[in-house]
């Protein structure tokens, strides 16, 4: 069909958007080839190395404006990545530190936010818990842990290690008593002082996330 512009018209075979050509010729060859807009021609693709190499460098030093950001985080809003993602994702970050003023960052953006349940459970889980998020909540459970023998054996605790974090030697009253074999899986133990060491909360904080990346790390051995 030719326009009062002289211009050919053809349809993306993809999303039926209407293709203008100037010559005839062009618009059968897209036709025979079924070629679709570049909005559809890149869905699916690829970059290659270079290119991805090309687009970092010219990216690097560049600083978005909140525009900018506000933009990216409301198209990123709902969209959840693939297992094969976070894995590439994860393998890229292993081994990084960061740094005290990204950290800082981090905590401030989480002030206020609660986890969702779905969160809750996996949390449960990786800690070595069965993902009861309703018994964990419970007043019955809080109160076990709260009991009269639990804060009698926390004391013991203390007195015996000098009222002194058993990892890094700090001293006073921002302290903790640590299960060494955790209070989820092993009942038996839960009330054993020898099972029970002095930790400030920082050491705490540390200790169970060793505890996490070495199940992880057992998880990923055992399935391969």
């Amino acid at each position: 069909m030719e326009t009062s512009e002289t211009r050919f018209e053809r349809e993306c075979p993809q999303c039926k958007k209407v293709l203008l050509y100037i010559r005839e010729n062009n618009r059968n060859n897209a036709d025979r080839r079924g070629a679709k807009c570049r909005t559809c021609a890149k869905i699916g693709a690829k970059h290659s190395e270079e290119s991805k190499r090309k687009m970092r460098e010219s990216h690097n030093g560049r600083k978005r404006s909140e525009e900018h950001k506000r933009n990216i985080s409301k198209a990123l809003k709902g969209k959840r990545h693939s297992e094969e993602r976070k894995k590439r994702i994860s393998e890229a970050k292993r081994g990084k530190k960061l740094s005290e003023e990204h950290k800082r960052k981090v905590s401030e953006a989480q002030k206020g936010r609660k986890h969702t349940k779905e969160t809750r459970v996996r949390m449960s889980i990786m800690q070595g818990g069965d993902g009861d998020i309703e018994r964990l909540n419970s007043d019955a459970y809080q109160n076990r842990r709260r009991d009269s023998k639990s804060t009698s054996l926390r004391k013991e605790c203390f007195e015996r290690d000098s009222y002194t974090c058993k990892c890094c030697g700090l001293r006073g009253n921002n302290l903790n008593a640590h299960h060494i074999l955790p209070w989820a899986t092993h009942k038996e133990f839960r009330y054993k002082l020898w099972n029970i060491i002095t930790l400030c909360v920082i050491c705490h904080e540390e200790e169970h996330k060793r505890l996490r990346k070495a199940k992880k790390e057992q998880e990923i051995f055992e399935s391969t």
